[in-house]
C-alpha cells in the first residue's frame, strides 16, 4: 500500500472516530447499512423558494393508482430467507420499476447480487422470468429486461437537480416482502447530497428523507407529486437513526442506466480519489485544498497508463470543477466507454491537463 494512500486512511480514519461513535457496514440484501447522520442533519428547514409542479402533492391514492403497474416485486429464484422483524423474508427480495416498453426494470445491485435466476412479480399478481442486462456494482444499479412487458407501465423520469428540501415524496417498494401489493410510504425530503460510506461502497448524491423505506423497498421509485421518479430507494439508515432513508438520485443514475441500457460495462479510469481537505491538504503538503486526491492507482488501468500519480489532485474534469467523487463518476460516465475525459490535474505546484482514456470493467 503506498504512503499517499497510507496516510489518507490514517486521516480518514481520524476523522470518522472523531465524528461518529459508531461503525458502518455494507448494504444488504434489504438495503440496510449503518449510515448516522451528524447531529442536526435528519430534519433541515424546508426551503421556502418558489414551488414547483413537482413539489405539491396530490391525492396520494391517484399518484399511487397511475404508478401502480410501472412497480414489481423482484426476488431471486429459489430464494434464501432472512430474519426481518421475526418475519422470513427473502434475502434477494427487492422492487423495480420499469423505465421503457420494452421491459426494461431498474433496481438496486445487491438486490440481484449472486442470482441464479430472478422472478418479478407485478401488481396484478401476475409473475415473470427476468434477466439481468446490465449491473453497476460501484453505483448499486442493476438493470433486468422481461420479454412479455405487455401489462408494465413506465414510468416517467424526473429531473432530481428541481427537488426541494421539505417538498413531499412517496416510495413505494416491496416492503418486507410482504407480497400482494406495494407498500407506499408519504414523507418529506429531508435534504439533498448526501453520501453514505460502506465497507466498499461509497454512495454520494442521495435523496435524505423520512418516508419509511423499510427492507425490500430497495430498487423502488422515489416519487415527487408529478408521479415522477427523483430517486432510487437505496437504503434506511440503521441503529440510532430514526426516520432517514436514502434514495440514489435520479440524474446521477440516468448516464448509468443509458450505458446499461446500450450494454456497455461501468466506466472505468482505475483511481481510487478522496475528497479533498485543508486537513489532508496540509498533511501531504498539498498545494490545493480543492478537488479529489488520487489515493491509488489500479496496475495496468488507464489512468496509469495516462502517467496519473498517487498524490494528483483532480480539480477538474470534462471541463466542470469537481468535488465530490460523484462529479468525477458523472464526467467519465458521460465521456462513456471508448472515450477520454480531460482531468485538469494539480502535482505539486503546477498544473497540467490529461486525457484519460475511459475503459470497460
Amino acid at each position: 500500500m503506498g504512503s499517499i494512500l497510507r496516510g489518507l486512511l490514517a486521516i480518514l480514519a481520524a476523522v470518522a472516530t472523531a465524528c461518529s461513535p459508531s461503525t458502518q457496514a455494507p448494504p444488504d440484501a434489504t438495503g440496510q447499512v449503518g449510515a448516522s447522520p451528524a447531529p442536526g442533519d435528519e430534519q433541515p428547514s424546508p426551503d421556502a423558494g418558489p414551488r414547483t409542479p413537482g413539489s405539491v402533492l396530490p391525492d396520494v391514492s391517484d399518484l399511487v393508482s397511475a404508478v401502480q403497474p410501472g412497480v414489481v416485486a423482484i426476488a431471486q429464484r429459489p430464494a434464501e430467507l432472512g430474519q426481518v422483524l421475526g418475519q422470513d423474508v427473502p434475502a434477494g427480495a427487492g422492487t423495480g420499476f420499469v423505465i421503457d416498453d420494452q421491459g426494461h426494470i431498474v433496481t438496486n445491485f445487491h438486490v440481484v447480487r449472486g442470482a441464479d435466476q430472478l422472478a418479478i412479480t407485478t401488481v396484478a399478481g401476475e409473475e415473470l422470468s427476468a434477466r439481468l442486462v446490465g449491473q453497476s456494482p460501484s453505483r448499486d444499479l442493476a438493470l433486468l429486461e422481461v420479454d412479455d412487458a405487455g401489462a408494465l407501465q413506465p414510468i416517467p423520469l424526473g429531473d432530481s437537480a428541481e427537488v426541494e428540501v421539505g417538498e413531499p415524496v412517496v416510495a413505494i417498494g416491496n416492503a418486507l416482502a410482504l407480497g400482494d401489493s406495494p407498500t407506499v410510504s408519504l414523507g418529506i425530503v429531508s435534504a439533498t447530497g448526501r453520501a453514505i460510506q460502506a465497507e466498499q461502497l461509497r454512495l454520494d448524491d442521495l435523496i435524505q428523507t423520512d418516508a419509511a423505506i423499510n427492507p425490500g423497498n430497495s430498487g423502488g421509485p422515489l416519487l415527487n407529486g408529478a408521479g415522477e421518479v427523483v430517486g432510487i430507494n437505496v437504503a434506511v439508515a440503521a441503529g440510532v437513526a430514526q426516520n432517514i432513508g436514502f434514495a440514489i438520485s435520479i440524474d446521477s443514475a440516468k448516464p448509468v442506466i443509458r450505458n446499461m441500457l446500450e450494454g456497455l460495462g461501468e466506466p472505468y479510469i482505475g483511481v481510487t480519489i478522496v475528497p479533498n481537505s485543508p486537513q489532508i491538504a496540509a498533511r501531504l503538503g498539498l498545494a490545493t485544498a480543492d478537488g479529489l486526491v488520487i489515493a491509488d492507482i489500479a496496475p495496468g488501468g488507464p489512468a496509469g497508463q495516462a502517467g496519473l500519480r498517487p498524490g494528483d489532485v483532480i480539480v477538474a474534469a470534462g471541463g466542470n470543477t469537481v468535488s465530490a467523487p460523484t462529479d468525477l463518476q458523472r464526467a467519465v460516465q458521460t465521456a462513456g466507454v471508448g472515450a477520454s475525459v480531460p482531468l485538469e490535474i494539480v502535482r505539486g505546484t503546477g498544473r497540467l491537463t490529461v486525457d484519460v482514456g475511459v475503459e470497460e470493467r
